[in-house]
């Protein structure tokens, strides 16, 4: 009974210390101006990466005017100010990993100096911050062509690219093809949405962006649901708090509107399967006969395979 107590002990002072700790470590980010550090830092990534707009845009064949100048400069603005709130919880877990010791140690010279240059390299936390800021601007580099095609595209149609083994399909009318919208409007329960003609995705003006559901693919006589929030709860609409970052909901109005191409790619041919490794990539346990997978808003949240018949 003894041993039960001093067990229940430890994990209680343990516990309270753990929280003591947090709460230190919370204090310590504003004693050491975290958030202002990490804005300056962003700022002047997003200050150099803008300065490079004209030959980002010669070389993407952009109007170089005021509306794509704004367009391009928001997306980079609002893409850093996010880093930025994630980098902070970032921050807050690298100090707390450093133990009480430490914390007291950084927080007692915090206070016996107002260069932040010296704080932070005396203390160490130049060495805890460099290493998120490369990762974050390495992370830019790889959302920067997104960012490219989202400018380009801006004031275009919103349009599907179909790629069937490897070809662009330019001519709806010669395939079995359909692409539907649900959503929760009475009136547009279930609408196709493809302009077979342009291969533009034409909404209804009075089509609410909140109101849209999931999509629907039919193809050769069968019909997949993507996004579906019924067959799989990822995709639910999500009440994000101010610091979450990413949202598994495609159909969110800042990603609608700032991805004016949809793409859907399809995979009959084996030989195509087997040199992509989809199986693999994709961790499917079956084999894979025909392969579809369909992304909005840069990124293809989700895959599916459709049995051979």
């Amino acid at each position: 009974m003894k041993k039960i107590l001093i067990v229940v002990l430890f994990f209680q002072l343990s516990h309270l210390f753990a929280q003591n700790d947090s709460i230190k470590v919370t204090n310590l980010l504003q004693s050491i101006k975290i958030q202002q550090v990490l804005d300056l830092n962003y700022n002047a990534m997003y200050k150099a990466e803008f300065a490079k707009i004209d030959s980002i845009f010669i070389s993407n064949a952009i109007p170089i005017d005021t509306l794509h100048k704004n367009v391009f400069r928001n997306l980079i603005k609002d893409h850093f100010k996010k880093v930025s709130e994630v980098s902070t919880t970032k921050m807050f877990y690298s100090l707390l990993d450093l133990g009480n010791t430490k914390i007291e140690e950084i927080n007692s010279f915090s206070k016996s100096t107002n260069d932040i240059e010296t704080l932070y390299t005396k203390t160490g936390i130049f060495n805890l911050l460099s290493p998120i800021l490369s990762s974050d601007y390495y992370e830019y580099q790889q959302l920067l062509e997104g960012f490219i095609e989202s400018t380009k595209q801006y004031d275009k149609d919103l349009m599907l690219k179909l790629t069937i083994d490897n070809k662009v399909i330019t001519d709806y009318s010669k395939i079995n093809f359909e692409f539907y919208l649900h959503t929760s409007n009475k009136k547009y329960k279930k609408i196709k949405v493809l302009n077979k003609k342009t291969g533009a995705i034409e909404l209804p003006t009075d089509l609410k962006n909140e109101e849209i559901e999931f999509v629907s693919v039919l193809y050769k006589g069968k019909e997949e649901d993507f996004f579906n929030p019924r067959m799989n709860p990822t995709f639910k609409k999500l009440n994000l708090q101010k610091e979450q970052f990413l949202s598994m909901d495609p159909f969110k109005p800042d990603c609608f509107g700032k991805s004016r191409l949809w793409k859907i790619e399809i995979i009959e041919d084996s030989k195509i399967i087997l040199d992509r490794i989809i199986q693999e990539e994709n961790d499917i346990k079956e084999k894979v006969f025909n392969f579809m997978s369909i992304t909005i808003c840069f990124e293809a949240y989700t895959y599916n395979f459709l049995p051979k018949k």
